[in-house]
């Protein structure tokens, strides 16, 4: 008898979840990579308050799932310590690996934003970045209260090839 409650539940947990590869998917991680294609970066308090999930523990664990993969789909960017605040928190973003498989497997049509190349993040631009997602979290939740329709959302550290010229150059540019 336990053996048949115990297939039971092994069958509605995999109804629940993706299968990919002898990997599975909880649907809470299938939303970390969602909106880490959204926002391109986030950290642990932008997620929960998203609300992906709501213990702070639970979700760092999903992250650190998908970041331990043979091919992990999240990276993150650690910054240590700031004397007057403490520890920073890590900057959560999409691998090619997890940018490949939104674009096959979860959400074919919905835009894709990881960073193209490994660059190094500075501990100016930590403060900077953080309150920049914050703000369009926000505009986005006042968006959706209000039935308003945002069109496009863009910040200056996606960029844009320029072909063969000059390598890459801010979405945000506008030229003179």
């Amino acid at each position: 008898m336990k053996a048949f409650f115990a297939f039971l539940l092994f069958m509605i947990i995999g109804m629940l979840t993706k299968r990919l590869f002898f990997k599975t998917l909880s649907p809470s991680q299938e939303s970390v990579l969602l909106s880490l294609a959204r926002y391109k970066f986030l950290t642990t308090g932008q997620m929960l308050r998203l609300g992906i999930m709501t213990d702070r523990a639970n979700l760092n664990k999903q992250i650190s799932e998908l970041r331990y993969w043979k091919n992990p789909l999240v990276g993150s960017a650690t910054f240590g310590v700031n004397p007057k605040i403490g520890k920073l928190e890590s900057l959560h973003h999409l691998t090619s690996h997890g940018a490949a498989l939104i674009g096959e497997r979860l959400s074919p049509t919905a835009p894709v934003r990881f960073p193209k190349a490994n660059t190094v993040l500075f501990g100016q631009d930590y403060f900077h970045r953080i309150h920049t997602i914050n703000t369009q979290i926000f505009i986005q939740e006042r968006a959706f209260n209000d039935n308003v329709e945002l069109l496009f959302f863009l910040v200056y550290f996606d960029k844009l090839s320029t072909g063969k010229t000059k390598g890459f150059r801010a979405e945000t540019y506008i030229p003179f």
